[in-house]
């Protein structure tokens, strides 16, 4: 499992690199075909970074990258973006709430979550406002979404009709509640 997230991750970070819009539609296009079990396991339990996570923060870092090489392209998305103080306002409020009431009921671990939410909405915002810029681009997100969700539902099918997992036996994945083992 390890080399297959190492080997995508490193296509998508060349991929992302090159074309940094068309890593978006595709990102966008496989989150839901990225589980968390698709991941490089850190320990016993279940811990790993998953698939999901690395591409999440090498779309960061390619923003990052992206606003070092050209910042004019991304002052003019910073400078939308400001036009909507009121619900940048909103979205600081709601995650600064989130960060307190996890330090505050939670154990360290859920500062991962939510930086990993802060990244996912950092990305949305400005990679849309970025690259949503046209009717084209619209429709390419609209079928995107659309393909992703009907190749999902075709997939419950075939599961359902077979009546069982169709990674089974590919992949074995072992859940565990922590400290029950």
């Amino acid at each position: 499992m390890t080399v297959i997230v190492l080997i995508c991750s490193v296509m998508f970070l060349v991929f992302a690199l090159v074309r940094l819009k068309h890593a978006f539609f595709l990102y966008l296009g496989l989150l839901p075909f990225m589980p968390a079990y698709l991941a490089i396991p850190l320990g016993v339990g279940g811990a790993g970074i998953s698939l999901r996570r690395i591409f999440t923060y090498v779309l960061l870092l390619c923003i990052f990258a992206g606003f070092v090489r050209a910042p004019k392209k991304w002052l003019n998305v910073i400078k939308l973006l400001m036009t909507w103080r009121i619900f940048l306002l909103g979205l600081i409020v709601l995650y600064a709430a989130k960060l307190s009431s996890t330090l505050v009921l939670n154990e360290p671990v859920g500062l991962l979550y939510w930086l990993d939410e802060v990244a996912e909405i950092l990305i949305a915002l400005l990679l849309g406002i970025r690259f949503i810029n046209s009717m084209q681009s619209v429709k390419l997100l609209f079928m995107v979404v659309t393909s992703s969700f009907l190749l999902c539902e075709f997939l419950v099918l075939i599961e359902y009709a077979v009546e069982h997992n169709l990674l089974q036996g590919l992949i074995t994945v072992e859940v565990s509640t922590v400290g029950e083992e």
